[in-house]
């Protein structure tokens, strides 16, 4: 098998074991050791280049060329070019009318205390972030969500953790 280049995928499959299975009994066999990696979906050099310095937004860029805003980032590294600077949150004005008084979500008519919303905006959270964890309905809403406001999908993880304590 290893010998006829059958795919490790189609290996683990044909034996019950995961892919890591079957590349460690590789390395214990002593076997040679295939190339790995995926081949790089961004290599039309000129064209990302002339994208890039053209100030195009990293996602555009990444839609371009069906990548990820991952990959437009790491080409960028690999091409030699300047990193993009971070633009920070966005800074969406949230009023709380009275001091103990919870701020509406209209969308969801879900209450968020004000002492919540206070806490996340001292951190420097915009109105938009917090109501948009607010309303994330699982764990799915939160890779677009945190693409859309430049989060980490772990701090987004974080912060949604945050609200639903403080809201159930």
């Amino acid at each position: 098998m290893w010998a006829d280049d059958m795919p490790i995928a189609e290996m683990a499959m044909a034996y019950g074991v995961s892919d890591a299975c079957i590349s460690q009994a590789a390395r214990r066999f002593g076997l040679a050791m295939r190339s790995g990696g995926r081949a790089w979906k961004i290599t039309d050099e000129a064209a990302f280049r002339r994208m890039w310095h053209a100030g195009l937004p990293v996602a555009a860029i990444a839609e371009h060329f069906d990548a990820s805003t991952k990959s437009v980032t790491q080409a960028a590294r690999r091409y030699g070019l300047p990193p993009r600077r971070s633009r920070g949150p966005r800074k969406v004005k949230l009023t709380v009318v009275e001091d103990e008084a919870p701020v509406k979500d209209e969308a969801s008519e879900q209450a968020l205390p004000a002492d919540l919303v206070a806490r996340m905006e001292a951190r420097g959270l915009g109105a938009a972030l917090i109501l948009d964890l607010a309303r994330a309905g699982g764990y799915a809403d939160l890779r677009a969500l945190a693409a859309r406001h430049r989060l980490t999908e772990r701090r987004a993880l974080s912060l949604w953790h945050e609200i639903r304590r403080a809201v159930a």
